[in-house]
């Protein structure tokens, strides 16, 4: 760390920060790699656009004329679960322990003014950085969670889905089956780790976005017509001017499973993506999912690139913060 300059906190100004925070991530990921990628687009959607129903607290180090460090939360008070999620990074050249725990504190307590009733507060560290693992231990958080980020080709001929009689697959019909939508994506994960609190709102932001793929956002429909699950596919447009091709979400509603239907929308969201114009595709996995996900992922030719640690930490709010249980 230079010994002439030092960093000086602040919030995050918006779309007028953007790039200087761009410009950190660029050395974080060139640094780090692992499968870090940096996403203008998936930035300012984020940090800059509002995004209804959710309140945030962002935070930057500055040196001089660049950043050296970034937080990011993000809250939906609205959440009966009442989770966190955050982002954390430090520049390569700024990564002394206690500078980290400073960022990691600041974050900590940024959380804390953020809400009003116990939280577990997420953090995601790839496999390759073990400042921030060890940062977070410190700060009392524990690893939770761990992902694999695989990828598959999708340059041959993909297989035929086989679907079970009566049921079909087709893109979403626009903004008037959003609904039923989110009733389908919130079901079909209501059994896995982190469920999500997916809302209309949140749906119909992501359908706005620039990464948005209305052919390869696929819905599962049952002989009665009713959407019984989904195939969320979308591009993420990196900072270097290319795109990767997300499989970002696959779900089926318990009482519909056993029928390949999921191996059905994986298939048929490879072929949209290639069609789309991918000739490799991305998804992320949980090595804990004992629905047999990874074997799936696997046998459609999908091969582990890297690995994602979440780490966890129950926050009170600020009015009496302390160092609080780790949530089992």
């Amino acid at each position: 760390m230079s010994e002439k300059i030092i960093p000086v906190s602040r919030e995050f100004s918006g779309e007028a920060d953007l790039d200087r925070l761009i410009a950190m991530l660029r050395a974080v990921v060139s640094h780090d790699r692992d499968g870090l990628t940096v996403s203008a687009d998936d930035l300012r959607f984020e940090w800059v656009d509002e995004e209804p129903g959710w309140v945030r607290r962002l935070q930057a180090w500055e040196a001089g004329d660049r950043f050296v460090a970034s937080f990011g939360n993000w809250y939906q008070p609205e959440d009966p679960v009442g989770r966190v999620y955050g982002e954390l990074d430090v520049h390569p050249d700024w990564r002394e322990p206690v500078f980290v725990d400073e960022v990691v504190g600041a974050s900590v307590e940024a959380v804390a003014e953020l809400v009003e009733r116990p939280v577990g507060h997420r953090i995601g560290a790839a496999g390759s950085q073990e400042w921030k693992q060890a940062g977070l231990e410190r700060a009392g958080y524990a690893a939770d969670r761990q992902f694999y980020r695989m990828s598959a080709p999708v340059t041959h001929a993909i297989s035929e889905p086989s679907i079970a009689d009566g049921y079909q697959i087709r893109p979403l019909a626009g903004e008037s089956e959003v609904e039923e939508w989110v009733a389908a994506h919130n079901g079909g994960f209501a059994d896995h780790y982190d469920p999500p609190a997916f809302t209309l709102d949140d749906k119909l932001n992501h359908m706005r976005s620039s990464g948005y793929l209305p052919e390869a956002d696929l819905v599962l429909l049952d002989p009665d017509h009713r959407i019984v699950g989904i195939g969320r596919n979308l591009s993420e447009k990196l900072d270097d001017g290319t795109e990767k091709g997300w499989v970002q979400s696959i779900a089926v509603i318990p009482e519909h499973r056993g029928r390949g239907l999921g191996r059905a929308l994986l298939l048929a969201s490879m072929a949209a993506l290639k069609k789309a114009g991918f000739k490799r595709v991305y998804l992320s996995a949980d090595t804990e999912n004992e629905s047999g996900a990874l074997q799936l992922y696997s046998s459609a030719g999908f091969a582990v690139d890297s690995r994602m640690i979440v780490y966890l930490r129950t926050i009170i709010p600020s009015d009496n913060l302390q160092q609080a249980p780790v949530i089992p």
